[in-house]
């Protein structure tokens, strides 16, 4: 049980990652609004393709681990486990699509091929709806996980 703990507390850690991630790709900020030269900052694109690619590899580890976990368990664990693993391949698949978009704005910075407007239109409306399926899956992961936790402390 302790270590379904421990890879439920690793995978919102890759989690808290990838939102970093998002966050400072999508968020909003003065910058953007008013684009005056001697406040704008760059974004780093290298740094946040390395740092995704860390999550991603860390995300299909987590999953590895989930799957063999799923094999020695049973009842609410199993049923946990699978709820869980459904939820890393429904991240992973968003993890995976950010990439594109992190990829071609990154190129576009450097000059390394056109990354046109409804090409970016195009990969970020299909992260996004992305997204949806892995958030989908959180409430009812949360509430599993809860009742695992009631069932051992009680």
């Amino acid at each position: 049980m302790e270590e379904i703990f421990a890879l439920s507390l690793e995978v919102n850690e890759f989690l808290r990652g990838y939102v970093r991630i998002h966050d400072h790709l999508f968020r909003r900020s003065m910058r953007h609004i008013i684009p005056l030269p001697f406040i704008f900052k760059a974004i780093e694109f290298d740094k946040l393709l390395s740092a995704l690619e860390t999550v991603s590899e860390g995300l299909e580890h987590c999953a590895d681990r989930t799957l063999r976990m799923t094999a020695s368990c049973t009842g609410e664990q199993r049923e946990y486990l699978n709820l869980l693993y459904e939820y890393l391949r429904s991240l992973i698949i968003t993890v995976d699509l950010l990439e594109p978009v992190l990829s071609g704005l990154h190129s576009k910075t450097q000059s390394w091929r056109r990354y046109g407007w409804r090409t970016y239109r195009s990969d970020v409306a299909k992260y996004q709806l992305s997204t949806t399926a892995y958030v989908a899956l959180g409430g009812p992961l949360n509430e599993k996980l809860r009742a695992l936790s009631d069932r051992m402390w009680s």
